[in-house]
């Protein structure tokens, strides 16, 4: 698991925990819906700054407690391939 990808699990994960839906993670972005989606299925990568919109959007202290839990997603996959894509 690439970081791109484990940034879009732990988006993915941090939603459902928090009870916030991707549309709303989407528009707290600032970013129309066809771009946050092209960023969720791969097409596109996340940069810096998308990574500190995120953190926000989604409850979080600091873009590190994403990426936090983007590395227990990645860690997750590497001991159970059959959790590789979570979105």
């Amino acid at each position: 698991m690439r970081l791109n990808e484990a940034v879009t699990a732990a988006v993915s994960v941090q939603s459902m925990r928090k009870s916030i839906s991707l549309s709303s993670v989407a528009e707290a972005l600032g970013t129309s819906r066809t771009s946050f989606w092209e960023r969720l299925s791969g097409r596109k990568t996340w940069d810096t700054e998308d990574i500190d919109g995120l953190a926000k959007a989604l409850g979080l202290e600091s873009s590190w407690q994403l990426l936090e839990v983007a590395k227990r997603e990645q860690l997750s996959a590497l001991a159970d391939p059959s959790l590789e894509r979570v979105s």
